[in-house]
């Protein structure tokens, strides 16, 4: 028993540390930015097997002037493996020095094949090799290398040996980072440490901006982010997680909570862009009054004694809506609808002061309730459930239980944008509205926020439908 427990505890770890290539090695612990490409996926998802009449084309010119290059060329487009990478792995690119520079390396699973036509390709543009061992150096405008193990780019020699020489203890893929890029879905995925950015320590170093990520609680050196862009199906979905300090997520509790769509019966259908969230007015005031504090520049042209009332009457859910241009009241007036939760009547008195305003209504529609309209229906009875209303939208489930929520829909974009665009603007948006159906942009938690974009074909990839609009929007 006791060699059995043996045997499953090596095997268990043979797997473990099989997750983890060698080849990520060489990306650093302190990178301040990694981006993880799925080649395979992408290629499947694109279906570049539709485009291998153009491909075969551009070919049968590299054919006139090198027979042995087209017949490597041709023999890789038909199979693409037998190029010698390991498509099937992540082609990983990430920043050196802060930002500064940037290399990129994959994984090989045929050294000698990739040798061959790397030596092959490069040579031809004026590089120059060198072999070392299983190394093979090739010098140009930039750096390439090529082991048994790895095909690795970057912009000089001298990063990059030191980069080879790198173990697995002192690499990223030995963090919490690495786990943090991981676990996000998406064929490209993107981790961003913003305090390793030059940029960022230079912009820190300007006594403002410290004291503002100061006063915001905010842990420079901790703060990170993770994207992740997945083409799937008639859309491509984009999700993205924070890391914050635990003081700026206290701020965050306090500012927002979650939506529950109280408004959506009341605001009319199909509009142009949607918005929600639930805020909480006097923690608005208490963040605001801290920047200010913190950026006393910024202080002076902001009356802070005179928008704290009309702040700090917010008390939850407030909506907006845009439905192009009125079709009632006064001609040319952007159909808009806002309804608030506040605790009282002040934004109806502050704005009675200014006087009345054609083809806009405003006031109270129950005692907790703010209205602004310049809708026709709704102005008949503000705060009435409406028979046609954004309650019906297909999206309308995302105003329940996120923080907040924004919704920009095609097919009323095109009216709206006959107005501010020219006639070949035009026709380019044309192009681009008919493949779409909408955009929605939600933060699903606190720390996580999903973008996704909608297309009219529900069948075919996302990817594959982009590269078919842009080829489209040349022709």
């Amino acid at each position: 028993m006791r060699n059995l427990f043996m045997v499953l505890l090596m095997a268990v770890l043979c797997v473990a540390c099989s997750q983890t290539d060698s080849y990520v090695n060489v990306i650093p612990k302190d990178v301040a930015v990694v981006a993880s490409v799925d080649l395979q996926s992408l290629g499947e998802k694109a279906s570049l097997k539709d485009y291998k009449g153009f491909i075969d084309m551009a070919l049968l010119k590299v054919q006139k002037s090198d027979e042995a290059l087209y017949e490597q060329l041709k023999e890789i487009v038909d199979d693409p493996l037998s190029l010698g990478l390991a498509l099937n792995e992540p082609l990983y690119v990430f920043s050196l020095e802060g930002g500064q520079s940037g290399a990129a390396v994959m994984k090989v699973d045929d050294g000698d094949k990739v040798k061959q036509l790397v030596q092959q390709v490069l040579t031809q543009e004026g590089f120059e090799y060198q072999e070392e061992g299983d190394r093979l150096w090739i010098s140009g405008p930039v750096a390439i290398v090529v082991t048994d193990e790895l095909l690795l780019v970057g912009e000089n020699r001298v990063a990059m040996e030191k980069l080879l020489e790198q173990t697995a203890g002192e690499s990223f893929a030995s963090t919490d980072r690495w786990d943090e890029l991981e676990t996000v879905a998406g064929d490209v995925k993107l981790f961003v440490a913003q305090g390793q950015l030059e940029q960022f320590k230079e912009l820190m170093n300007q006594a403002e901006i410290a004291e503002l990520y100061k006063a915001l609680g905010i842990d420079v050196q901790e703060a990170t982010q993770v994207l992740g862009l997945d083409f799937q199906p008639g859309k491509a979905v984009v999700t993205g997680k924070v890391k914050v300090s635990e003081e700026y997520g206290k701020i965050q509790e306090d500012l927002l909570d979650k939506l529950d769509g109280s408004f959506l019966k009341k605001m009319p259908a199909n509009p142009v862009v949607w918005m929600a969230f639930n805020m909480n007015g006097e923690a608005l005031c208490g963040l605001m009054e801290r920047v200010l504090e913190a950026m006393p520049d910024a202080a002076r042209n902001v009356k802070m004694e005179d928008l704290k009332p009309l702040l700090e009457n917010i008390d939850g859910e407030l909506a907006f809506a845009m439905n192009g241009i009125s079709q009632g009241g006064k001609s040319g007036v952007p159909d808009l609808t806002v309804f608030a939760k506040v605790k009282d009547n002040s934004w109806e008195q502050e704005l009675k002061k200014l006087g009345d305003a054609p083809g806009i209504a405003f006031g109270m529609a129950e005692d907790d309730v703010f209205y602004l309209t310049t809708n026709s229906e709704v102005m008949n009875e503000p705060g009435k459930d409406l028979d046609n209303s954004v309650a019906d939208a297909a999206w309308a489930d995302k105003a329940d239980g996120s923080y907040c929520c924004l919704v920009v829909e095609a097919e009323p974009m095109k009216d709206l944008a006959k107005m501010f665009l020219n006639r070949r603007e035009m026709r380019q948006a044309e192009v681009v509205l008919e493949k779409l159906e909408r955009a929605e942009l939600e933060a699903v938690s606190l720390t996580e926020s999903k973008a996704t974009i909608h297309f009219d074909n529900k069948e075919d990839n996302a990817l594959k439908q982009l590269i078919q609009l842009v080829v489209s929007m040349n022709m």
